[in-house]
C-alpha cells in the first residue's frame, strides 16, 4: 500500500518509518527543503532510540522516501496522514493553522478515493473541521463523489519514550464521529 505522511517532525517521521517497516511504501512530505535533504541523507532531526536504523533500512529497501511534492505523493497514495505540528497558541489552545492548511492542500489533490488520517495531536472536534474543509474543496472543485474521502483519527496512544517501539504496535483508531476501533497488529517485514 502507498501512504503519504504530511509532516516529518517527531510524530510524522516515526509514523512513516513504522508503516514502511510493515512493508508499505511511504512518502514523508515536508515543506522544509533542508529537512527533506537531511532526511534523505539519513540525518535525523530528532532523537528516538532505533529510529536511524529503522529509517536507513527502509530507505535502502525503497519503502521510505522524503519529498516536498504533496500533489504527487497524494496522487500515488491510498492513505494520507496529517502529522503536522500543533504548537500552543497565545491563548493556551492548540494552533490548528498547519492542520487547516494541509487539509485544504490535500483536498486540492483528491481525484480518487483516499483515507485521510489525523495523526497530529489535536483537540476534540478537529476531525469535523477537517471534514468540512475537505468537503468544501471537493464540492468547489466539482470532483466526482468517488473522490469523497474517508476521514479518521489515529490518536497518540504511546508512552513518552520509545515512541518508535509503541507506534509500531497501535492499539486503537477512532473515526471522526464514532468510538475507538481496534487495530489489527502486523509484524514488520524482514529485509
Amino acid at each position: 500500500m502507498n501512504i503519504t505522511v504530511v509532516g516529518s517532525g517527531y510524530v510524522g517521521l516515526v509514523t512513516g518509518a513504522c508503516f514502511s517497516e510493515f512493508g508499505n511504501h511511504v512518502t514523508c512530505v515536508d515543506n522544509d527543503a533542508g529537512k527533506v535533504e537531511r532526511l534523505t541523507r539519513g540525518e535525523m532531526p530528532i532523537y528516538e532510540p532505533g529510529l536511524p536504523e529503522l529509517v536507513e533500512r527502509n530507505v535502502r529497501a525503497g519503502r521510505l522516501t522524503f519529498s516536498m511534492d504533496l500533489a504527487r505523493a497524494v496522487d500515488r497514495s491510498l492513505v494520507v496522514f496529517i502529522a503536522v505540528g500543533t504548537p500552543q497558541g497565545n491563548d493556551g489552545r492548540a494552533d490548528l493553522s498547519f492542520v487547516r492548511e494541509v487539509a485544504a492542500e490535500v483536498a486540492q489533490h483528491l481525484d480518487a478515493y483516499k483515507v485521510v488520517v489525523t495523526k497530529s495531536t489535536v483537540p476534540a472536534g478537529t476531525g469535523q473541521m477537517i471534514r468540512r474543509i475537505i468537503g468544501m474543496s471537493v464540492v468547489r472543485l466539482a470532483v466526482s463523489s468517488a473522490a469523497d474521502p474517508s476521514l479518521t483519527d489515529l490518536p497518540e496512544l504511546t508512552r513518552t519514550t520509545r515512541f518508535a517501539s509503541s507506534a509500531s504496535k497501535p492499539s486503537a483508531a477512532s473515526t471522526c464521529d464514532g468510538p475507538a476501533l481496534p487495530v489489527a497488529h502486523a509484524e514488520p517485514v524482514e529485509t
